[in-house]
């Protein structure tokens, strides 16, 4: 009976505890730009009690403060109180602009076109994150890609920041995506378009926020493929196939969030 009791406070008591404890945990965003975190002990009128990490307590007036926020698990968080999501589910909306060259037997040259995208991936650890999503690429022909993604953090650098846990926060980012471009084309007399392999390697950096979403920045090749099918003469049925693939310097802007 005493083991069982002692199971049960493990089990249930302490998670518990552990949880109410983290939840008092907050980070205090001041409107000069300062960032603290600590416990806010007491709300008087016209200012709070806060006892910072360190054990001190301090007293703010409520006029110089921002913004208060609980600190939330799987957050990298910045000494200027900037937060980045490394770890858990993540949801990331991206647009992209696009320098593609053909190299097919027949379509050729320069073109510069723009497409928008969202994926949703999980992160393991800041180094992992495995996904999944969709999009819409504007060539000179429209497709629509369904991709898997892996991605995450790059190894340390100089330019590395600390945050309060003293955990290493990696800015730099890579991404790999790989799938199929589905060609959004009615296919004609004369004409048929028929999608084909997609791959777009990036690496780029992100930028954290102290409202929730993070700014990510990279740049890529994309190489999107497809086949273009001629039919020249409809009575004899003579057809050319266009083996086209689209090469494409990659800038591309996203929210994760």
């Amino acid at each position: 009976m005493k083991s069982f009791f002692t199971l049960l406070f493990i089990f249930f008591i302490v998670p518990i505890i552990n949880a109410q404890q983290g939840e008092t945990l907050q980070y205090i965003y001041l409107k000069d730009g300062s960032f603290l975190q600590g416990n806010i002990l007491e709300k008087g009128e016209g200012d709070s009690t806060i006892k910072l990490t360190d054990g001190t307590v301090i007293s703010l007036p409520e006029d110089i403060i921002w913004k208060i926020a609980d600190k939330k698990e799987g957050y990298l968080t910045q000494p200027d109180g900037r937060r980045i999501l490394s770890k858990g589910w993540c949801n990331t909306i991206g647009f992209q602009f696009m320098v593609a060259k053909s190299a097919g037997e027949i379509t050729e040259g320069e073109r510069w076109s723009a497409g928008i995208q969202f994926s949703r991936g999980y992160y393991f650890n800041q180094k992992t994150r495995i996904g999944v999503g969709a999009g819409l690429d504007r060539h000179e022909k429209t497709f629509v890609p369904i991709f898997a993604e892996f991605g995450g953090f790059l190894i340390k650098n100089k330019y590395t920041a600390k945050d309060y846990n003293g955990t290493a926060f990696l800015p730099f980012t890579y991404n790999l995506q790989m799938g199929y471009g589905f060609a959004l084309h009615k296919k004609t007399e004369f004409e048929d378009i028929t999608g084909g392999w997609m791959l777009y390697p990036s690496v780029g950096f992100m930028l954290g926020s102290r409202r929730g979403a993070s700014f990510k920045l990279d740049v890529g090749y994309k190489f999107q493929h497809y086949q273009r099918d001629y039919n020249y003469d409809i009575w004899s049925g003579y057809t050319v196939k266009d083996e086209v693939l689209l090469r494409s310097f990659t800038v591309r802007t996203s929210w994760v969030f």
